[in-house]
């Protein structure tokens, strides 16, 4: 859907030029996804940007069959096993880096119903590709992997050049590209669906559904911060 977006000054209304918007939304990792994309956009670039969203919920769901549902049948029976598909492989890196950056405090495989569970039991060869654990554990990507896809998209949409976006899955993970095209950077400080005017930070990525609960910013997830 397109549109066009257009700044109020002050009392004296409205400007006579709009920016051009498109506006993106479909279903993809059990959530509701939107893309709004700021200035001249072609299609090649948002068919690029939702192929990388759908490219992550194939590579992460662990809701059907999946790289991460193999994954966790070999880690669950105590097998090691090789990590073949690239993106769960980057996914794991970010994790095993994320998981240090805050002392344990991230962490995709714990489980309360398996003391113990968890990154700690973990034993990640990134070189090599190849992982193992000390005992049963299993990958719930949750809100991270929704950042990560959004995170890729984004990468998509630089790429093709696009300045301005504010992309969300659901209600719990957005990403911006840019500065907010009115000028509006940080306005509120949090989002409202389908109306990216209202939350806007440059340049980032904000998810807060993961067993972790803690905000995930421009691939890092910062201590106590939380949403």
């Amino acid at each position: 859907m397109g549109g066009g977006l257009s700044a109020r000054l002050g009392g004296q209304g409205l400007i006579a030029s709009p920016i051009p918007m498109h506006a993106e939304r479909f279903a993809a990792m059990g959530t509701r996804v939107e893309l709004h994309l700021f200035g001249t956009v072609e299609r090649a670039a948002i068919d690029a940007a939702r192929r990388a969203i759908e490219a992550v919920d194939d590579a992460l769901t662990i809701h059907r069959p999946s790289a991460t549902t193999a994954l966790n049948d070999c880690l669950m029976a105590g097998r090691p096993c090789h990590v073949d598909d690239p993106l769960l492989l980057d996914a794991l890196i970010e994790i095993e880096t994320a998981h240090a950056l805050t002392q344990g405090l991230f962490d995709p495989a714990a489980d309360a119903a398996r003391p113990g569970a968890g990154w700690g039991a973990v034993r990640f060869d990134r070189s090599a590709a190849r992982i193992a654990a000390s005992q049963p554990v299993a990958f719930d990507f949750g809100g991270f992997g929704k950042g990560f896809a959004l995170d890729r998209a984004c990468d998509a949409l630089r790429d093709a050049g696009v300045t301005s976006a504010f992309l969300c899955a659901g209600e719990s993970s957005i990403a911006v590209i840019g500065e907010h095209p009115l000028g509006e950077a940080g306005r509120s400080p949090y989002p409202i669906r389908s109306r990216p005017s209202a939350f806007w930070w440059n340049s980032s990525c904000v998810t807060r559904r993961s067993r972790s609960r803690r905000r995930w910013v421009r691939g890092r997830v910062r201590p106590g911060a939380r949403l």
